[in-house]
Protein backbone atom coordinates (compact mmCIF):
# COMPACT_ATOMS: atom_id res chain seq x y z
CA UNK A 1 0.00 0.00 0.00
CA UNK A 2 1.30 3.42 -0.91
CA UNK A 3 0.03 6.90 -0.12
CA UNK A 4 0.18 9.21 -3.13
CA UNK A 5 2.77 11.99 -3.23
CA UNK A 6 -0.14 14.41 -3.43
CA UNK A 7 -1.47 13.32 -0.02
CA UNK A 8 1.98 13.04 1.52
CA UNK A 9 2.98 16.54 0.39
CA UNK A 10 -0.43 17.98 1.24
CA UNK A 11 -0.30 16.65 4.77
CA UNK A 12 3.27 17.88 5.11
CA UNK A 13 2.22 21.39 4.00
CA UNK A 14 -0.75 21.41 6.38
CA UNK A 15 1.36 20.29 9.35
CA UNK A 16 3.88 23.00 8.50
CA UNK A 17 1.10 25.63 8.50
CA UNK A 18 -0.20 24.23 11.80
CA UNK A 19 3.27 24.48 13.34
CA UNK A 20 3.64 28.20 12.67
CA UNK A 21 3.04 30.49 15.61
CA UNK A 22 2.90 33.51 13.34
CA UNK A 23 -0.53 34.85 12.49
CA UNK A 24 0.77 36.06 9.13
CA UNK A 25 0.03 34.18 5.91
CA UNK A 26 2.86 31.83 4.93
CA UNK A 27 4.12 32.29 1.35
CA UNK A 28 3.92 29.31 -0.99
CA UNK A 29 7.69 29.48 -1.54
CA UNK A 30 8.36 29.05 2.18
CA UNK A 31 5.92 26.16 2.53
CA UNK A 32 7.62 24.45 -0.40
CA UNK A 33 11.13 25.12 0.87
CA UNK A 34 10.43 23.99 4.44
CA UNK A 35 8.42 20.97 3.30
CA UNK A 36 10.74 20.09 0.41
CA UNK A 37 7.78 20.14 -1.95
CA UNK A 38 8.22 21.07 -5.64
CA UNK A 39 6.57 24.48 -6.17
CA UNK A 40 4.38 23.65 -9.23
CA UNK A 41 3.06 20.53 -7.50
CA UNK A 42 2.54 22.45 -4.25
CA UNK A 43 0.47 25.10 -6.06
CA UNK A 44 -1.89 22.36 -7.32
CA UNK A 45 -2.10 20.82 -3.85
CA UNK A 46 -2.86 24.14 -2.18
CA UNK A 47 -5.63 24.82 -4.71
CA UNK A 48 -7.23 21.51 -3.74
CA UNK A 49 -6.93 22.31 -0.04
CA UNK A 50 -8.39 25.78 -0.62
CA UNK A 51 -11.34 24.33 -2.58
CA UNK A 52 -11.97 21.97 0.34
CA UNK A 53 -12.05 24.94 2.72
CA UNK A 54 -9.02 23.84 4.71
CA UNK A 55 -6.80 26.79 3.85
CA UNK A 56 -7.39 30.38 2.81
CA UNK A 57 -5.15 32.25 0.44
CA UNK A 58 -4.21 35.89 0.92
CA UNK A 59 -3.04 37.78 -2.16
CA UNK A 60 -0.42 40.45 -2.39
CA UNK A 61 3.09 41.21 -1.24
CA UNK A 62 2.50 39.75 2.23
CA UNK A 63 0.21 37.04 0.95
CA UNK A 64 0.30 33.32 1.45
CA UNK A 65 -1.76 30.61 3.09
CA UNK A 66 -3.44 30.15 6.46
CA UNK A 67 -5.45 27.36 8.02
CA UNK A 68 -9.15 28.20 8.06
CA UNK A 69 -9.69 26.49 11.41
CA UNK A 70 -7.69 25.64 14.46
CA UNK A 71 -5.24 22.79 13.82
CA UNK A 72 -7.02 20.83 16.54
CA UNK A 73 -10.21 20.95 14.44
CA UNK A 74 -8.77 19.67 11.14
CA UNK A 75 -8.61 15.89 10.89
CA UNK A 76 -5.99 14.18 8.76
CA UNK A 77 -8.86 12.48 6.96
CA UNK A 78 -10.10 15.86 5.68
CA UNK A 79 -6.70 16.63 4.19
CA UNK A 80 -6.37 13.26 2.48
CA UNK A 81 -9.96 13.30 1.19
CA UNK A 82 -9.41 16.78 -0.26
CA UNK A 83 -6.51 15.44 -2.33
CA UNK A 84 -7.49 11.87 -3.17
CA UNK A 85 -10.31 10.64 -5.37
CA UNK A 86 -10.84 7.54 -3.30
CA UNK A 87 -9.49 6.10 -0.05
CA UNK A 88 -10.09 2.49 -1.06
CA UNK A 89 -7.15 0.14 -0.73
CA UNK A 90 -8.13 -2.24 -3.54
CA UNK A 91 -9.93 -1.70 -6.83
CA UNK A 92 -13.09 -3.64 -5.97
CA UNK A 93 -13.77 -1.26 -3.08
CA UNK A 94 -13.31 1.74 -5.37
CA UNK A 95 -15.71 0.58 -8.05
CA UNK A 96 -18.04 -1.77 -6.20
CA UNK A 97 -17.37 -4.25 -9.01
CA UNK A 98 -15.20 -7.37 -9.10
CA UNK A 99 -11.55 -6.72 -9.91
CA UNK A 100 -10.03 -8.42 -12.96
CA UNK A 101 -8.43 -11.07 -10.71
CA UNK A 102 -11.68 -11.77 -8.84
CA UNK A 103 -14.31 -14.07 -10.33
CA UNK A 104 -17.65 -12.23 -10.49
CA UNK A 105 -19.43 -15.23 -8.98
CA UNK A 106 -17.36 -14.86 -5.78
CA UNK A 107 -17.60 -11.06 -5.42
CA UNK A 108 -20.28 -10.98 -2.72
CA UNK A 109 -18.66 -13.75 -0.67
CA UNK A 110 -15.05 -12.72 -1.19
CA UNK A 111 -13.21 -13.12 2.12
CA UNK A 112 -10.34 -10.84 1.18
CA UNK A 113 -12.73 -8.03 0.24
CA UNK A 114 -14.10 -8.12 3.80
CA UNK A 115 -10.52 -7.86 5.11
CA UNK A 116 -9.81 -4.83 2.88
CA UNK A 117 -13.07 -3.20 3.98
CA UNK A 118 -12.03 -3.59 7.62
CA UNK A 119 -8.52 -2.29 6.88
CA UNK A 120 -9.98 0.75 5.09
CA UNK A 121 -12.34 1.38 8.01
CA UNK A 122 -9.50 1.20 10.55
CA UNK A 123 -7.34 3.58 8.52
CA UNK A 124 -10.25 5.97 8.02
CA UNK A 125 -11.01 5.98 11.75
CA UNK A 126 -7.37 6.64 12.61
CA UNK A 127 -7.22 9.55 10.15
CA UNK A 128 -10.50 10.93 11.55
CA UNK A 129 -9.23 10.77 15.14
CA UNK A 130 -5.86 12.38 14.35
CA UNK A 131 -5.76 16.15 13.93
CA UNK A 132 -3.05 18.41 12.57
CA UNK A 133 -2.38 19.55 16.14
CA UNK A 134 -1.59 15.92 17.06
CA UNK A 135 1.15 15.91 14.43
CA UNK A 136 2.79 19.18 15.48
CA UNK A 137 5.50 18.59 18.08
CA UNK A 138 5.08 20.97 21.03
CA UNK A 139 2.86 23.24 18.96
CA UNK A 140 0.11 25.41 20.33
CA UNK A 141 -2.73 25.58 17.81
CA UNK A 142 -3.98 28.97 16.67
CA UNK A 143 -7.69 29.46 17.36
CA UNK A 144 -10.25 29.64 14.58
CA UNK A 145 -11.36 33.05 15.85
CA UNK A 146 -7.89 34.52 15.34
CA UNK A 147 -7.63 32.96 11.89
CA UNK A 148 -11.04 34.40 11.00
CA UNK A 149 -9.90 37.89 11.99
CA UNK A 150 -6.84 37.57 9.79
CA UNK A 151 -8.64 36.37 6.66
CA UNK A 152 -11.69 38.56 7.23
CA UNK A 153 -14.38 35.95 7.76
Amino acid sequence: MRVSARSEYGLRAMVFLASQSSLEPIPLERIGREGRIPRPFLAQIMRGLRRAGLVASVRGYRGGYLLTRSSSRIAVREVVEALEENLSLVSCLMTGQPAAACPASQFDSCLTRVFWQRARQALTEMMEQTTLADLVPHGAPVTAEIIGEIIGT
